[in-house]
């Protein structure tokens, strides 16, 4: 919301103030909310933006009259009403990036009794952008071989991720002066193949909402740790929604020597509920008709120290369970849920799915330093 300013009446997020330079020569006059950098976009002074799910108001000169309340000729869930002091409210609980503008002509009788027609456009302000991961992940990956991140990992919020977002890769950089892992994008994970000389290596990404409204760009560090030996190995699921009975801890690892592994920390999902013990991992699909796949990170320990971080990806109308595919993905939008900030108003897929759980106190220096 702007400032109040002198001689400005300002409501909610937009508010319209018509300065009167004489009788006949007023001029409208439109303050963004957001016109706060000589940097920002221009904005057509004639268009009204009623910000998301939400609504704003349009306050006339009181000089002059609201003729009659103004209407838009669509067939949409705007709500459009007028009170005796000539304010205008606009609002709506639905979004489409599609939208545009579409006329909104505001009739009025002037200080002179002059009738006059505002033509104003009216039109949906996008949704606060993605809120990417900024900081360290939360677990290591591996230097000197192949390391999968569900994408759902690399988002701490989006309020319009309805059909997923887009997840690209702007920038890879090492910490030696040795060739820097290769990243990419697969359809379910961030895939690194980092080399084994590498201790950390910094990732710049770029998420784009359901909208195509880009999100601040973000800088990922990867810790990367070398494993001592070729046994234990993650293993990355992809797993009908609707499955019923839990997944065995040993079903996420491949490991040859056999070893026992147990849970320690699992993600609780988005869309529906992921629970864990040290033996199982347990999901319940919160609506069968949700579309896009929800997304669970879990931790292993075996009895020695190592740890893994696998995952399970649940995905609607999957016949059978398959290993995720680390090759590059062909489809741009991630049809992957993602939290949502407490504040958006919706029942789309959203609830916050938690934090995941450091492993540094698994990565203790008795501990050989392994990793999935």
């Amino acid at each position: 919301m702007i400032a109040g300013r002198t001689g400005v009446a300002v409501v909610g997020a937009f508010a319209l103030a018509f300065a009167v330079a004489g009788p006949g020569h007023a001029e409208p006059h439109v303050i963004p909310a957001h016109a706060t950098s000589a940097t920002d976009p221009p904005q057509d002074p004639m268009l009204i933006e009623v910000p998301y799910l939400d609504g704003t108001q349009v306050t006339v000169n009181p000089a002059w009259t609201l003729t009659e309340c103004p209407t838009v000729d669509l067939d949409r869930p705007l709500s459009i009403e007028c009170d005796d002091s000539g304010q205008i409210s606009v609002s709506t609980d639905y979004y489409d990036p599609a939208f545009g503008s579409v006329p909104f002509p505001v009739q009025v009788t002037t200080s002179d009794g002059s009738p006059r027609t505002l033509p104003y456009l009216l039109g949906l302000a996008a949704p606060e952008p993605a809120e990417p991961i900024d900081a360290q992940l939360p677990y290591p990956a591996l230097a000197g071989g192949r390391t999968l991140i569900p994408l759902a990992d690399l988002v701490v919020s989006c309020t319009y991720c309805v059909n997923g977002f887009t997840v690209d890769v702007e920038g890879i950089e090492g910490d030696t002066g040795a060739p820097a892992p290769t990243v990419y994008v697969a359809a379910h994970h961030l895939v690194i193949d980092a080399p084994t000389q590498e201790a950390t290596t910094t990732i710049s990404l770029a998420i784009t909402d359901g909208s195509g409204n880009p999100g601040e760009p973000s800088e990922l560090t990867v810790p990367l740790v070398t494993r001592t030996d070729a046994t234990a190995t993650a293993l990355h699921w992809l797993s009908p929604a609707t499955a019923s009975g839990p997944m065995n801890a040993q079903d996420l690892v491949a490991d040859p020597e056999g070893a026992i592994w147990a849970i320690t920390s699992c993600t609780s999902g988005v869309t529906g509920t992921a629970t864990c013990s040290p033996t199982e991992l347990t999901y319940a699909a919160a609506d069968a008709a949700e579309p896009l796949a929800d997304q669970v990170t879990v931790t292993l320990t075996s009895a020695s120290g190592r740890v893994v971080v696998s995952s399970v990806t649940f995905v609607p109308d999957l016949d059978a369970p398959a290993l995720a595919s680390a090759a590059p993905a062909t489809n741009e939008l991630s049809p992957i849920a993602t939290p949502q900030p407490p504040t958006t108003r919706t029942g789309a897929a959203g609830a916050d799915s938690g934090i995941l759980t450091p492993l540094w106190a698994a990565l203790s220096p008795s501990t050989p330093k392994e990793t999935p």
